[in-house]
């Protein structure tokens, strides 16, 4: 058996611990507070431990917590959205190891998107523990990994809500612990139930597979979007609109509106791909008026990819992904808007061909970047992170965000028919996979960042399906798949309690489907409509019906909150039909637009559990309407 249970024990006020003895079978006690322990084998590899605590002697108020133990020496532990193995490979603030001087960590569970988990593996066994998403009580819950002396690892789940030795309430930093407590009488117990999970990894390194299937089991009614489709089609293209500039005579799109009192963009105004997505606004409104005739939306979306495809290095061929860096010689691109910049580009190329307009500028200066990055894959590090534009130099040689142009060069070799960009997509896709995908580590995806996140898998994703269309080659399927498993242990499987005077119960937002960014970032973000698309396919090549539930749970998580028609006051702020919030705090963690302006009058100041921010981005609706594109070209 891959796991004990131990004996219970709760902490009272003063911190001091007490250990329950077995007075009789699957009853524990001290004499001041009694457990009942009922254990129910759901199937070979799943045990559930409900739990009941009462006190005997009168009101008291108590930390319960149930644990078990390995029964083996793992080779790596996760917690999901936490920590992965640790975090010793990441460069950041966020919490490493398992312990702060000397003091094990507990994280509060809704940083966890499946709750209160911990889980240890290695080649041949596996084991998690986690709470079951039964009922508010059992979501109201910590969890904690110890090592014990013979080097097997304990797992804890302790209830309520607890963050020590210190609280990770933002980006590199800390504050105090949090302590809450459970108020038991003699007529009042509490009880919650949590899950085990063991067995043999499907997959070396991907136990983790194994608990998100058990965590499905429980996604037996998915909400639905609040708005249809259409709507959303319309809102997208109407905040689009609202983000449109003139930049030096050239047509952009603005990166999007921070709210606050002032109502200021920020700073770094015109992106190509990431977070400010002009080529991919370009190609949606170019899809607008081939839906619904607006010739206005055509013409902007024609002038900004006329500006865009000269934004291109004559020498190097890389493109300046800001649009008012280009004239600097200094100037740094990133791989991910590097590979927005061919896959778009050729994109709009190829739709605007349809309609009769012919922009070669487009396709060549696609074609030039793709010849840059198939001559300059390095053995040691893939295409790296960033390179100088005007030198070709490599700046940056570090994560996971190398593999996202392999879908790019993919599409450039099924349109061209040109083996150079097959070979050097199938290099990327088995490099980053053997590098980094198969020990379940992605990284620095999020630019802001070098740090184990999810968005740097979703190249692979994207890559693999790309793939094994080109070549039919069934391992770029099976790594696309194991890409996905990885993305989707970001995903919330559940929703997260909050208080009453929260921002997600004031506007009703649910942490189900949502994701997570990245161990340095605890926060949920709408991302995962991205990768809606290519889960449908993978649902459809792998005749695996389970990644269209998954798709339904991120599309639904991803489509909430966008602000209706005429707009809305959300936070006291007004926000333009369309937009949507980037950030959500399920747990005291939060960034700096939802703390402003209290953390210049408090530095010690820590945001509740339930917030969201007022930064309205402008990815999260090109998204959508890439998602809803994509998903109309497969119903046609």
């Amino acid at each position: 058996m891959g796991f004990g249970i131990l004996h219970p024990y709760y902490r009272d006020i003063s911190g001091t611990e007490h250990l329950l003895t077995c007075t009789k079978e699957n009853v524990f006690s001290d004499g001041t507070v009694t457990a009942v322990f009922e254990t129910e084998r759901i199937d070979d590899s799943t045990v559930r431990l409900r739990h009941t605590w009462q006190s005997l002697e009168g009101p008291v108020k108590i930390q319960p917590v149930i644990q078990i133990e390995d029964g083996f020496v793992c080779d790596r532990y996760t917690v999901p959205c936490v920590s992965f193995n640790g975090n010793i490979q990441c460069s950041g603030g966020e919490p490493k190891g398992i312990e702060h001087e000397g003091i094990p960590w507990v994280f509060d569970a809704r940083r966890t998107g499946i709750p209160g988990c911990t889980l240890t593996e290695n080649v041949n066994e596996f084991c998690a523990l986690f709470a079951e998403p039964d009922s508010v009580s059992s979501l109201t819950v910590s969890c904690s990994l110890e090592k014990s002396s013979d080097g097997r690892m304990i797992h804890k789940l302790l209830y309520p809500f607890i963050e020590e030795p210190l609280t990770y309430c933002c980006r590199d930093r800390y504050s105090p612990s949090y302590q809450t407590f459970v108020e038991l009488d003699g007529n009042h117990t509490f009880c919650a139930s949590a899950l085990i999970v063991y067995g043999k990894p499907s997959c070396r390194n991907f136990a983790l597979i194994e608990v998100q299937n058990v965590m499905q089991r429980y996604l037996t009614d998915i909400p639905k979007p609040a708005m249809s489709t259409e709507e959303m089609w319309r809102l997208g293209i109407s905040y689009a609109k609202k983000l449109e500039s003139i930049h030096e005579g050239a047509a952009v799109f603005r990166i999007g509106y921070y709210l606050r009192p002032e109502a200021a963009y920020c700073r770094r105004n015109f992106e190509f791909g990431w977070c400010g997505q002009n080529g991919l606004y370009s190609r949606m409104m170019i899809e607008d008026f081939k839906k619904r005739g607006e010739k206005s939306n055509l013409d902007f979306a024609v002038k900004c990819l006329d500006a865009w495809s000269q934004a291109v290095h004559p020498v190097t061929g890389l493109p300046w992904v800001y649009y008012e860096s280009r004239l600097n010689k200094d100037a740094i691109s990133d791989m991910c808007n590097i590979s927005y910049y061919i896959s778009e580009m050729l994109a709009s190329y190829i739709s605007l061909k349809e309609i009769g307009i012919d922009r070669p500028s487009y396709f060549e200066a696609a074609k030039k970047t793709a010849d840059f990055l198939a001559e300059h894959i390095s053995d040691e590090y893939g295409l790296g992170k960033a390179w100088r534009v005007s030198s070709g130099e490599c700046v940056d040689t570090g994560g996971t965000i190398g593999a996202f142009p392999i879908h790019s060069l993919a599409e450039l070799y099924d349109y061209t028919g040109e083996k150079k960009y097959l070979d050097a997509a199938e290099k990327l896709m088995n490099f980053y996979f053997a590098r980094d995908l198969a020990n379940f580590e992605c990284t620095a995806g999020a630019l802001d960042s070098a740090c184990v996140d999810k968005e740097s898998s979703c190249g692979l994703i994207m890559g693999g399906i790309c793939l094994f269309e080109s070549t039919g080659k069934k391992e770029y399927l099976d790594y696309a798949r194991l890409a996905a498993e990885y993305f989707c242990s970001w995903m919330y499987y559940y929703d997260t309690p909050c208080n009453s005077d929260s921002d997600f119960a004031k506007y009703g937002y649910r942490s189900l489907g949502g994701t997570a960014v990245s161990v340095v970032h605890h926060c949920i973000d709408p991302w995962g409509v991205l990768m809606v698309p290519f889960l449908r396919k993978l649902a459809r090549y792998s005749s695996d019906g389970k990644w269209n539930v998954r798709a339904d749970l991120l599309w639904f998580g991803g489509t909430q909150l966008i602000t209706p028609a005429g707009g809305a006051t959300v936070r006291g702020l007004e926000r333009p039909e369309g937009s949507v919030g980037e950030t959500y705090c399920p747990s005291r963690w939060s960034t700096v637009e939802v703390y402003y302006p209290e953390i210049e009058k408090n530095p010690n100041w820590v945001s509740e559990a339930g917030s969201f921010n007022d930064w309205l981005v402008s990815w999260p609706g090109a998204f959508r309407l890439f998602a809803i594109s994509e998903a109309e070209k497969r119903n046609r």
